[in-house]
């Protein structure tokens, strides 16, 4: 079985559904690259039927910024280009977002998120 295979079924027999995606630039700025909207356009568009799909891209470190100790994170979702314009790419588009710990979440799906 494959990982995505595993996970899909963790998350349903918990009646949950994944949002979206995320991966890390881990020397480099947050900010989305040609290929993470690629990646991203190609998301919303799998999982437009269902629900909205965010992209999130997580900065451990970034070269130019030494004195900085926490990760960053950017969410974003890709607006379309217009229909005329075929070989443009869609435009990133920033989500302001909150974090929150949800109480009801389990010990047990924090585990695998994080295998």
């Amino acid at each position: 079985m494959l990982v995505e295979q595993e996970i899909s079924q963790n998350l349903m027999r918990r009646n949950l559904t994944r949002v979206g995606w995320y991966h890390s630039h881990p020397t480099s700025q947050s900010e989305p690259t040609i290929r993470d909207i690629d990646v991203q356009h190609e998301m919303q568009a799998t999982m437009a039927a269902t629900h909205p799909a965010i992209g999130l891209i997580c900065s451990p470190f970034d070269v130019r910024d030494a004195s900085r100790t926490e990760s960053v994170y950017s969410a974003f979702w890709v607006a379309q280009p217009p229909e005329a314009a075929e070989q443009w790419y869609g435009v990133p588009m920033r989500l302001v977002y909150n974090e929150m710990h949800d109480q009801a979440v389990q010990p047990d799906l924090i585990d695998d998120m994080v295998r």
